[in-house]
Order: structure tokens, then C-alpha cells, then sequence
């Protein structure tokens, strides 16, 4: 961001391409508006002595928060020049719709449309294909939407989850030509969606402890034996955080540590990660 020294912003700004989003966290909806509404202002200066234009159109605002929490803070807005800027309840960011409790409904609605439009395709070509052949294009059409990102969104409801699996359970009956899933991802050698999504996040972790990742993921995991000097079972296992809420339980860095120690400790400490041992 030109001339901008993000360094000594007091909120975060992540810039990828031409998206730029700037967010801070804090308990209280008046701090958040008021440190926003000033790191804005600071930012329209730099940009427009840059002789640049910042589109008013499409900047967006959006307050993150619990059920219980967000109706508490309705005089919530930001404002560009006077006008008040669009409060949403949703936003796609680089290919990932956040919601406002960050419940990843609208997300998995998202993913279910696209993959649903793409079912057609193999039931139509099924007849003129191999089975390796039909294996590829679940592959290179319908598996990239389940799992892109899901280590950030993977740990969803019980009914979320069974929306997605009813679509990789309907592929796997068209791939095979059968009318029951039963048995169908045996013989296809797939696993569930439900154990990629673990699978991912215990991988994103293992690279995260071998420092193979940005050091501000690197972070977020500790041993236990950094806590204490004691010899036990699991010093070596992650050190969770102790979320007071669900919405932080749903998180990489809660959900990746209680899915990482659960592994078998040769897997933990192997110098390359396993993807067939984790599930």
C-alpha cells in the first residue's frame, strides 16, 4: 500500500493482489469502529496524495461476532467522505464467503451449487470413460471446491457436513454406476470428506512445526513441555488454547491442535507427514 507504513497501523491490513482487507479484533464494537474509522482515514490520505482513487462502491464493512453478541452493536458503521460505507452480512474473500458469526453456512451453500452443477457432467460421459478415467474428472472438477481453504472452514455442523457428503457419495454412485454409495469408497479408494478435512489441518500443522509455513502460523503451536519440565506421556503433544466460546473451538488453531494429538506419536514425530496412517 503506497506510502502507507503498515507497521505502525494499530490493526492488521493482508493484501493480496488488488483485495486489500483491514480488521481488528477487540471485546468492545465502539473500540473496533473508532480504531477502523481513524486507520481508514489515514489510509484515504496516503492513497489519494498517491493520486489514487479508493472505489467507495466496493468497499464493504462487516463486525464479526456471536449471535448474542452482534445485535448489541447496531450503531456499528464506518464512513468514506462523509457517506456511510455498505455493512454486509456476507463477503467473498478470495474464494471464501465469511459470514458475520462466521458459521460457514453461506460458504458450504456455495461450495454445494458449484459442485452440484458439475455432477451433471460425469453422469453424461460416465458410458465413454474408464473408471481411472471417471476418477479424474471428480479430481479435476468436483474435489478442488470440498477442499480448497478447509483447514479455515472445515469444522462445521453436523448438517453441513452431511450436505457435502451426500454430494461426494452421489459422485462416487455415478463413477461406479450403482444405485448405493455402501462399500462405493472402498472400491474407489476415496476417503470422506470428513477425514480430508482432518487430514489437511493435521498436515497444515506438521508443516507449521517443521517451520515449512509463514512465521505467523509457525506461532501458533507450542509443546507442552514448554510449559513444564515434567517427563510425561504428552509433553510432546500441542499445548491448546482454552477457548471461552464455540465459534473459537471452530478455529485452525484450536481444531488443528486436538486433531494433531490425536495422532500416533510415531506419525507426530516422522520426518515427513503420512497422509494414509492419519484417518
Amino acid at each position: 500500500m503506497p506510502g502507507v507504513q503498515t507497521c505502525a497501523l494499530p490493526i492488521s491490513i493482508n493484501m493480496y493482489a488488488d483485495d486489500t482487507v483491514l480488521y481488528f479484533t477487540s471485546l468492545c464494537s465502539l473500540e473496533i469502529n473508532k480504531v477502523v474509522q481513524d486507520t481508514l482515514n489515514r489510509v484515504v490520505k496516503s492513497i489519494e496524495c498517491n493520486k489514487l482513487i479508493l472505489n467507495h462502491s466496493k468497499t464493504k464493512t462487516i463486525l464479526f461476532g456471536s449471535w448474542q453478541n452482534l445485535p448489541k452493536s447496531p450503531n456499528f458503521c464506518i464512513q468514506l467522505h462523509g457517506n456511510i460505507l455498505e455493512k454486509v452480512r456476507k463477503f467473498s474473500y478470495l474464494g471464501v464467503f465469511l459470514d458475520k458469526t462466521l458459521s460457514w453456512k453461506d460458504h458450504i451453500e456455495y461450495v454445494s451449487s458449484k459442485v452440484s452443477s458439475r455432477l451433471g457432467l460425469p453422469s453424461w460421459i460416465r458410458a465413454c470413460l474408464t473408471l481411472e478415467a471417471s476418477k479424474q474428472v471428480y479430481n479435476s472438477l468436483m474435489q478442488p471446491p470440498f477442499d480448497y481453504a478447509d483447514a479455515a472452514w472445515g469444522e462445521i455442523s453436523k448438517g453441513c457436513c452431511k450436505e457435502l457428503q451426500r454430494l461426494q457419495n452421489r459422485a462416487a454412485r455415478i463413477i461406479l454406476g450403482r444405485k448405493t454409495s455402501k462399500n462405493a469408497f472402498l472400491l474407489l479408494n476415496w476417503l470422506s470428506l470428513a477425514c480430508k478435512r482432518k487430514l489437511h489441518k493435521c498436515s497444515l500443522v506438521f508443516k507449521c512445526l517443521n517451520n515449512l509455513l509463514p512465521k505467523y502460523l509457525t506461532e501458533y503451536f507450542i509443546r507442552n513441555k514448554a510449559f513444564h519440565d515434567y517427563g510425561t506421556r504428552r509433553s510432546n503433544n500441542l499445548h491448546p488454547p482454552k477457548p471461552k466460546t464455540n465459534m473459537g473451538k471452530r478455529t485452525f488453531k484450536y481444531a488443528g491442535i486436538i486433531h494433531f494429538n490425536f495422532l500416533p506419536a510415531h506419525i507426530k514425530t516422522a520426518p515427513c507427514f503420512s497422509n494414509s496412517k492419519v484417518c
